[in-house]
């Protein structure tokens, strides 16, 4: 009685009798399925199920769980063979069955993992389980297939009447020159679905993404820098109607600006490459993000002001430490920027100008100056600082909210509690705990 009161409504512990694929309780244990179905499966809220299923680079992988959701939620998660971390599709319903579709990028086994979410009523749940493979549903094909990988980019031009499908994405790539700019803009029936686009480097680093423009449009566009090549995917985000696939016309529009003027530093665009920079004033172009550095003297202060003409755009800076580590920033829409430090030991420091905004020609043009001195005085927080520390700090730190609220202060907020030792210590049924509880019960019971 007492252990059952201590569980109190935890779920079930163990699940009844093993099925036929245990012990396969991780990713490291995953048992083989061997399908295409199984039914009378187990599944806990303390023994999850892994296994391994086939797939094939270019076929479609279907797993279907079968279950009752009033009986207990359970979910669905695949994961690469390299990856028990990191899910590569997933079903997290909150109904009756699961079912993920995922079209195989290389051939081999892939992780399923099947656990038990929550519960309506105790913490196990039966399902049944089935595994196919087989080829995708065909998508109409456009100008530019088969380019439906990285790889197979085509080059990026306006076109109409594209198509992209839930297993069939599009990718295309430009090479674009320093200072170009370029803007794509999307085109298409909201009835039939919505497309989603982004645009990527060479190491598949997202450098932008499509955002509303109106019904039925979508656009991105991106700045580069220093000239590269990029990628663009687009992929079908949700589908609206019976039929399969969404149609698509895309306009590509490309700008090219002068070239900003780099200063001396152009090489400092990470934090990692921060340029040496000495106390005093510097006259700067920030092209893009730069990183500098510099070694504040111990129980000093250090004043860095970045000022620059706001109709050319917006700086902001952030000051690191040795490790990399926030000591401050100054992140204001007006010029100058300035921000304070005191240090109590002798500092490598790293500051970051970052190019917020770009308002008029490529670049912002600003002067910056790195003063040392002595350290700045800082608020008084109560009495002033002569004061002893033991004493009180005078008034209370927090001011009234208004006319007192009831009786003075000074005066017992509520009712005095009755001294201990009387029955009313007991307080509410809801103050007992069930072990106090079941010992009364008892002690009842040796007096009938």
């Amino acid at each position: 009685m007492i252990l059952l009161l201590s569980m109190g409504w935890s779920a079930f512990a163990n699940c009844p009798t093993d099925d036929s694929y245990e012990d396969n309780d991780s990713f490291e244990q995953a048992a083989s399925f061997s399908g295409p179905s199984a039914s009378g499966l187990w599944v806990c809220d303390t023994d999850e199920d892994w296994y391994q299923v086939q797939g094939t680079a270019g076929e479609l992988l279907t797993i279907d769980a079968t279950f009752i959701h009033d009986d207990g939620d359970i979910d669905l998660k695949l994961y690469d063979a390299s990856d028990g971390e990191n899910d590569i599709a997933f079903s997290v319903s909150v109904s009756d069955n699961e079912q993920i579709t995922y079209l195989a990028q290389t051939t081999g086994p892939y992780f399923l993992q099947v656990l038990y979410y929550s519960a309506s009523t105790q913490g196990i749940n039966t399902y049944d389980l089935s595994v196919t493979s087989g080829s995708p549903p065909e998508c109409e094909s456009d100008s530019f297939e088969s380019n439906d990988t990285m790889a197979t980019a085509a080059n990026l031009s306006s076109a109409t009447e594209l198509q992209i499908c839930e297993f069939d994405e599009d990718w295309f790539m430009a090479s674009l020159n320093a200072a170009e700019k370029i803007e794509v803009t999307f085109t298409f029936d909201p009835e039939d679905g919505y497309p989603s686009a982004t645009l990527y480097d060479a190491e598949e680093n997202s450098l932008s993404s499509t955002s509303y423009v109106e019904e039925g449009v979508y656009a991105l566009d991106y700045l580069s820098i220093p000239g590269e090549e990029v990628y663009l995917k687009v992929v079908q985000s949700t589908d609206s109607d019976d039929n399969y696939g969404l149609a698509y016309d895309m306009d590509v529009v490309r700008e090219q600006f002068d070239p900003c003027s780099e200063d001396q530093y152009s090489n400092n665009t990470e934090i990692e490459s921060a340029a040496a920079l000495s106390v005093g004033t510097h006259d700067l172009v920030a092209c893009q993000n730069e990183y500098f550095s510099f070694v504040i003297p111990a129980n000093k202060g250090v004043t860095i002001t970045a000022d620059f003409d706001t109709a050319d755009g917006d700086l902001d800076m952030t000051l690191y430490g040795p490790e990399e580590d926030f000591l401050t920033s100054a992140t204001s829409l007006q010029a100058p920027e300035v921000m304070q430090y005191n240090t109590t030991e002798e500092t490598d420091m790293v500051l970051a100008v970052r190019l917020y905004s770009d308002g008029g020609d490529l670049g912002v043009s600003y002067t910056l100056t790195i003063d040392i001195g002595e350290p700045a005085e800082t608020e008084p927080s109560g009495e002033p600082s002569g004061e002893p520390s033991g004493e009180p700090s005078g008034e209370p730190t927090t001011e009234p909210s208004g006319e007192p609220s009831g009786e003075p202060s000074g005066e017992p907020s509520e009712e005095p509690k009755e001294e201990s030792g009387g029955c009313s210590t007991l307080g509410s049924a809801g103050d007992v705990s069930p072990f106090f509880l079941l010992l009364a019960l008892l002690g009842l019971k040796r007096r009938d």
